[in-house]
């Protein structure tokens, strides 16, 4: 029997649903149907239980965040997954939007916007298809409350990888019978992922401002990072995205900025969190950057600056100039949306930091020439 297609048994108990009939609850009786593909055969019945992950501390040095930085673009690796496959498959979905914003044409809108979802599963451990089972499950909830279609749906087993990857495409043409699918292209995730075709552009970015709009709760837990994968450890927790309500409005509101022409230059915070994201997007506009984490160390009531720094709440850096800041700050009010000012463009090609480091304020100062970011 297909995957898709089994009853599961966890911990005694039999799920309500199929991991085909869970998908289907997300899209809904009318529109395009899901597509499946799972070469994995299987018993009609799959029985497994679900495993307490092996949470630790993560430990780091608040003195080598320049180090980790330089290990995250050198290294590759991506986030650790295995902490909380629920909030990983919500926290997924979330960042293959945020990247798809940037090059999603313009009046496209969340709404118009479906999920291509690949799972790559190890299933022969004990607690495989448990895990499988509620990846599955959160990915479809997730975008049932955010309102976005799944398109389709693929399912590796046995690989002794366990990973949900996530593409972006979006309905050209909603009102046909079988509208268009078009793949979403985003830019490389070496730099910013949207340089605007402004014509006084590089007159602008000089003098930019850098606003950080998180699209959930900041959450500074390192759990699941690409941080903690370099270190070669788990961590305590995975941030949640608990709020689709919020999600739909930050995405909305920076996807009408950006496709007015506000925004000078922008890109998402994926891999490597805030700091990785800053880099990137100094180095793509070929400015220095001077930022100053205080206040939001201060709004978040956190010290650890390794913490900020590092953290992959999903949400986006964007460059706008200083003339239009009022106009964006109405815009933030008026959806309720929060905002930080982190810092702003400067001239030379280092990055400098201020944050705040067992309580007295330290400067981090990042050169960016030598750096392939």
């Amino acid at each position: 029997m297909n995957l898709f297609e089994a009853k599961f048994i966890i911990d005694g108990i039999e799920q309500e649903s199929t991991l085909r009939e869970l998908i289907e609850a997300c899209n809904g009786p009318y529109g395009r149907k899901a597509e499946y593909c799972c070469r994995q055969e299987c018993r009609e019945t799959i029985i497994d239980e679900n495993l307490d992950p092996d949470l630790s501390p993560l430990k780091y040095d608040h003195d080598r965040n320049e180090e980790y930085l330089d290990m995250l673009i050198t290294s590759g690796i991506t986030g650790k997954p295995g902490i909380n496959y629920s909030a990983e498959a919500r926290q997924c979905i979330a960042k293959a939007l945020t990247s798809a914003l940037w090059g999603t044409p313009s009046p496209y809108m969340l709404d118009s916007m479906s999920l291509a979802l690949e799972w790559n599963w190890d299933t022969e451990k004990v607690g495989g298809y448990a895990s499988l089972y509620r990846s599955v499950a959160a990915a479809a909830d997730y975008a049932f409350e955010i309102g976005v279609k799944i398109a389709s749906c693929m399912i590796t087993c046995g690989d002794n990888t366990t990973r949900l990857s996530a593409s972006c495409l979006y309905c050209k043409d909603e009102e046909e019978e079988n509208p268009e699918l078009c793949p979403v292209k985003t830019e490389s995730d070496g730099g910013a992922r949207y340089i605007s075709g402004r014509r006084d552009f590089h007159e602008k970015i000089q003098e930019a401002t850098v606003l950080y709009i998180p699209f959930d709760t900041p959450d500074t837990s390192l759990g699941g990072s690409a941080l903690a994968a370099i270190l070669g450890q788990s961590g305590e927790s995975t941030p949640m995205m608990l709020d689709p309500d919020y999600f739909i409005d930050s995405y909305e509101v920076v996807k009408e900025l950006k496709d007015d022409g506000i925004i000078l230059a922008g890109r998402e915070i994926g891999r490597g969190g805030l700091l990785c994201g800053l880099a990137k997007l100094a180095k793509t506009c070929r400015t220095g950057m001077e930022v100053d984490i205080l206040p939001l160390q201060n709004s978040l009531a956190c010290n650890d600056a390794t913490a900020i720094l590092f953290n992959e709440t999903p949400g986006v850096l964007v460059a706008i100039s200083d003339e239009d800041y009022g106009y964006i700050d109405t815009q933030m009010i008026l959806q309720d949306i929060a905002y930080y000012p982190v810092g702003f463009a400067t001239t030379g090609e280092t990055l400098k930091i201020r944050h705040r480091l067992d309580y007295n304020v330290a400067d981090l100062l990042l050169p960016l020439i030598n750096r392939n970011l």
